[in-house]
């Protein structure tokens, strides 16, 4: 696939990130800059700085008619419950099952695993791709959990492979995939696969925006994974490699648990429910740096030295989930501190947001310089760090638009400038952005669009009258992209409906 070069999309926003923002004028609408200055890596003070003195419960339908089906499995006491001698029965049985719904679907094998790993896996890579077909090809086929797991990989791939098409197909299998695996669980009892699939489970219902599904599914896979020991602790050190998968291939699924609880407390905006996955400690490991070597070693187990802690500073050309990572730990951040009252304590929030700002920003300007134009593989960490910056900034001028003093009016025009910047950045990639990747972006990238057209709305509401950082034109260029992206994703009509309502409460005109 032919990508467009990053300096499109880099150089000139973070060439102005390292030289007149420091000194930001908040009088002066801020210019692009049109190179990217040597040796500046953004990271000295602050981009916009101003100095700073269990349940599955069926959900309500919502477009597309997805709904959440099964009640959760008793997980506490959960145990495989078909006996040793009939499980081999179990297995061919379900096995036989999953291939005939993929037959009545018309779904190839070749086609479902090549869509997958091509989209999906790109910015969500919990599977080792050889073990993965070693697998395929053997008798692990018939495996009843890894049956389940194949059906759930066609589960995310299946409106990919049908943009723009009935629906129908899907919601028929996201029935059978959640109560097949409603079945294997409590027969066969936990397993990787079955936390992998659930993932997917979840990751289908954020796209489709079934309705409280999401997180009640991650919830219990949260807890399928405690009982197989996949927990925070695999990302402490190495773990005994199994039938199943390899130490490398735990700590990313681990990683894929965080990344989804993230994303799905995207779009809780009122931040009424916590985080069901805390935040790794510094110390923890991130997934191996380059993808490559983790792919190519036989056993899926990465050379030592190959994986680095958080704190650690990646080198240029490290892999996109070992970066995702990383936002991951500050976006968890950025999610709990929006939750808190700003009122309560606004010296303390106002450090705050200055402090995560700062660490969110200097990921983000080594991701826009490093990317190199792959807009897809690097997606999921560019644009969440864009949504974080978004609710951070959006946080601080909720509270500060209208107060009195000077470290209050700083802070709002801070964060004004952020919005009208990741505003701008939004516009320049969609401007360049190939549509024929939709299929191969990541959630944070459908809610990074609709955060930039939300901001642009509130901030017209805010300050009345004055130049917008975008043009109607623009503007109108951003939802079509939404409602281009909804042709795919349930989750993406959502947002576009949510738009044109904010408009029509603000009298503003529809886009043509």
């Amino acid at each position: 696939m032919v990508r467009n070069p990053s300096p499109i999309l880099a150089e000139p926003h973070i060439a102005e990130w390292a030289t007149s923002w420091s000194s930001f004028d908040t009088k002066r609408a801020p210019s692009l800059s049109p190179s990217l200055s040597s040796g500046s890596d953004g990271l000295d003070g602050s981009i916009w700085s101003i100095p700073a003195n269990d349940s599955l419960r069926s959900g309500s339908l919502t477009p597309p008619s997805l709904q959440s089906s099964g009640s959760r499995s008793s997980i506490g006491s959960l145990q495989a419950r078909t006996p040793p001698s009939l499980q081999a029965d179990l297995d061919v049985h379900i096995s036989t099952v999953v291939y005939s719904v993929l037959d009545s679907l018309r779904g190839k094998l070749d086609v479902i695993v090549d869509t997958y790993f091509r989209t999906t896996h790109t910015w969500l890579s919990i599977m080792h791709k050889p073990t993965f077909y070693r697998r395929l090809q053997s008798k692990t086929r018939s495996d009843a959990s890894f049956s389940v797991l194949l059906l759930c990989m066609h589960l995310v791939a299946e409106p990919l492979t049908h943009i723009g098409k009935d629906t129908e197909s899907t919601t028929n299998l996201y029935h059978s995939a959640k109560s097949l695996h409603s079945v294997v669980l409590t027969s066969k009892g936990p397993s990787l696969d079955l936390v992998q699939a659930g993932i997917l489970i979840a990751l289908c219902e954020h796209y489709q925006a079934v309705a409280n599904a999401p997180r009640d599914t991650l919830e219990n896979c949260k807890q399928i994974a405690s009982h197989i020991g996949l927990d925070a602790t695999v990302l402490l050190g190495d773990l005994t490699n199994n039938e199943s998968s390899t130490s490398e291939e735990w700590k990313r699924t681990y990683w894929g648990l965080v990344a989804m609880d993230r994303i799905v407390a995207m779009k809780d905006e009122n931040r009424k429910l916590p985080l069901l996955l805390p935040r790794p400690p510094v110390d923890a490991v991130l997934p191996s740096s380059y993808d490559a070597v983790w792919l190519s070693s036989a056993d899926g187990n990465p050379a030592p030295g190959w994986s680095q802690p958080v704190a650690s500073t990646l080198p240029v050309d490290a892999s996109s989930f070992a970066r995702q990572a990383q936002v991951l730990c500050v976006f968890g951040d950025i999610i709990k501190l929006t939750a808190c009252d700003f009122g309560s304590n606004p010296d303390l929030y106002l450090q705050e947001v200055l402090r995560l700002d700062c660490e969110i920003q200097k990921l983000l300007t080594k991701l826009l310089t490093d990317c190199k134009g792959s807009y897809t593989q690097y997606c999921c960490p560019i644009s969440m760090s864009m949504c974080g910056i978004f609710f951070l900034h959006c946080f601080q001028l909720d509270a500060t638009a209208a107060g009195n003093g000077k470290p209050f009016q700083d802070a709002a025009a801070r964060s004004r400038l952020a919005i009208d910047k990741m505003v701008q950045i939004t516009v320049d990639i969609l401007h360049v952005f190939p549509f024929e990747f939709i299929p191969e972006l990541s959630p944070p990238a459908f809610h990074c669009t609709y955060l930039a057209l939300v901001m642009f709305l509130k901030l017209e509401q805010l300050y009345p009258g004055e130049p917008s950082s975008i043009s109607q034109r623009d503007f109108d260029m951003v939802l079509k992209a939404m409602t281009e992206f909804s042709t795919a994703w349930g989750v993406a009509g959502q947002y576009v409906d949510t738009i044109k309502q904010t408009q029509e409460s603000q009298h503003r005109p529809a886009a043509q």
